[in-house]
């Protein structure tokens, strides 16, 4: 979290220049005193802001990524589950092709063990498209938790692209204090150099 601090000069002279602004005189620390006071409650404003949608996106993603973990595991239970009707269709495809090589009874037997297979395979098929739904439609659900993954993570650079503007502006305006704090620095130590002047010369 971000927070602007007046500078020592300032808390130096800050009796002072409160004098001075209780008599309803503006002065230039003054401003820029208050500058830095509305900036750190902005700041404030935003880093809380940030620190609550950095949260909730942190559990969206951990959330999406459970729901990514379940798919595939559905996934995997489905190609296994192709592997085994594909074993019953090799077993029906063996038993159809000794069909004509044998008799009468021996056909009728065997057609029946083929209709056996194939009942056992609908019966698996349709149990394994109740448990985990289709291929079809996992691949679907994946594609859409995928894209909204990315999308979090997206919105988390975004975040991180809003603090490193407030940092900016916060560097900006410490910038502005040094500045002022140097100028003045300088023309003080001017005065001390040339007293006679330094009467003469406005004041920062």
């Amino acid at each position: 979290m971000y927070k602007l601090e007046p500078s020592k000069a300032f808390v130096k002279n800050l009796k002072k220049l409160s004098n001075i602004e209780q008599r309803g005189i503006c002065t230039e620390r003054g401003d820029i005193n208050r500058a830095i006071k509305l900036a750190n409650a902005e700041i404030e404003k935003i880093n809380a802001t940030l620190l609550v949608l950095e949260t909730e996106l942190e559990q969206l993603k951990v959330e999406v990524d459970l729901e990514l973990g379940i798919i595939k595991g559905k996934l995997s239970r489905l190609e296994h589950a192709s592997k085994v009707i594909m074993s019953y269709d090799h077993k029906i495809q063996d038993i159809e092709r000794n069909l004509s090589s044998v008799g009468f009874f021996e056909r009728r037997k065997m057609n029946k063990e083929i209709a056996h297979q194939e009942k056992k395979r609908s019966d698996y098929q349709k149990d394994t498209t109740k448990k985990y739904g289709t291929t079809w439609q996992l691949e679907s659900e994946k594609s859409k938790l995928l894209k909204e993954k990315t999308q979090i993570e997206n919105a988390t650079g975004v975040t991180a692209a809003r603090e490193a503007e407030q940092q900016r502006k916060r560097d900006a305006v410490t910038q502005q204090q040094q500045d002022r704090d140097r100028y003045n620095a300088e023309r003080k130590a001017k005065r001390l150099e040339n007293p006679s002047r330094g009467r003469n010369s406005p004041s920062l």
